[in-house]
């Protein structure tokens, strides 16, 4: 699965009209779009490990310049998570 998403990607970036454009894996993260909004950039990709989620975050900023971009370590959104499912 990892190859077929960096071809897919490649070929995303490719139709923006980046012939040349290279692409590799330098980490992954999950993106989540809310409804208030704004974006959220955390977590690690099984396949690619972590990455640098501020770079992300300043990347996906100038593709949604009117939305907040936000970013966290996996360790805050799984303590989220697990507390909110228990709270103390």
């Amino acid at each position: 699965m990892p190859i077929e998403i960096l071809m897919d990607t490649r070929e995303e970036i490719q139709d923006l009209g980046f012939e040349n454009a290279l692409v590799d894996p330098v980490g992954g993260a999950f993106v989540r779009f809310d409804d208030n909004r704004s974006i959220e950039v955390y977590g690690i990709s099984d396949e690619f490990g972590g990455c640098d989620k501020q770079a992300a975050a300043d990347l996906i900023r100038q593709a949604f310049p009117e939305r907040p971009v936000l970013h966290r370590s996996i360790h805050v959104s799984l303590f989220e998570k697990v507390s909110k499912k228990h709270p103390i």
